[in-house]
């Protein structure tokens, strides 16, 4: 499966803290050698669309939706922040 990133992912990556970032980086190196390494829990988190979530850390998620064989990265943030805009798709 192929990865990209929009602009809006870059914007919520940019507000992060640097340990934040470097855990981001780390765990989409991860994901592009295993995306079912189960430190990941990448999963299907909405019921109709297809919205996906990365574990980057305890506290922290990148969300994606899939278009096809990519996943398009579109937000990055805490997971009580992603539960909130998923509840809002």
């Amino acid at each position: 499966m192929l990865s990209q990133t929009i602009s809006r992912f870059w914007k919520s990556f940019d507000m992060l803290p640097l340990v934040i970032q470097e855990k981001t980086r780390r765990a989409f190196k991860l994901w592009s050698e295993d995306s079912n390494h189960p430190s990941l829990h990448f999963e299907k988190i909405h019921s109709t669309d297809p919205i996906y979530s990365v574990r980057i850390d305890f506290q922290h998620r990148a969300l994606d939706v899939k278009e096809g064989n990519t996943l398009v990265c579109f937000w990055i943030g805490t997971h009580e922040a992603d539960n909130n805009l998923v509840s809002e798709l």
